[in-house]
């Protein structure tokens, strides 16, 4: 179970990463904040759950 819980919020992780520089997202702080609280999320619990 912790394996597929790892490997989900890294893809989560690597799916919301490259909207971050997209000029719509950009120029928007509450998309931007929200894109980068999510992306913050999944790799701060893909890294808990492999630990």
């Amino acid at each position: 179970m912790a394996v597929k819980l790892v490997i989900l919020s890294l893809i989560c992780s690597a799916i919301l990463a490259p909207l971050v520089p997209v000029q719509r997202i950009h120029m928007s702080v509450p998309s931007l904040s929200l894109v980068l609280w999510l992306v913050a999320c999944n790799s701060i619990h893909g890294v808990n759950a492999a630990i």
